[in-house]
């Protein structure tokens, strides 16, 4: 384990090293996660879209909004269910379709700028 300080107090390069590289773990988590909240938001939107059409979507997210999917999935989707019925099930695979190619075509472009 790397000293905390040297004998005048200053820190050594080995601990600016760990510093920085748990800094760098905590932006690339926290960039991940954004990401991943976006793209199932923009899922949603996608799948409510293409099942009730863009006026009533936007009327949907307004009363739930898709910030609480990210949060709590389980009770995003029981809502779901409560607000459309058997329409929640198509909403679903229409969101997980969405998803799943926007996540790819996102994963394909991180590809090619690495």
């Amino acid at each position: 384990m790397a000293r905390e300080r040297n004998d005048d107090g200053s820190r050594d390069n080995e601990t600016w090293a760990i510093i920085r590289e748990r800094a760098l773990r905590a932006m690339v988590e926290k960039s991940q996660s954004g990401s991943f909240n976006a793209v199932l938001k923009r899922s949603i939107q996608e799948g409510i879209a293409s099942f009730v059409g863009h006026q009533t979507a936007v009327a949907v997210e307004f009363y739930l909004g898709p910030s609480i999917a990210s949060k709590d999935i389980v009770r995003y989707t029981s809502i779901m269910q409560k607000m459309f019925t058997l329409g929640s099930k198509l909403i679903e695979e229409r969101c997980a379709k969405s998803c799943i190619t926007t996540s790819g075509s996102l994963s394909k472009s991180a590809k090619a700028t690495t």
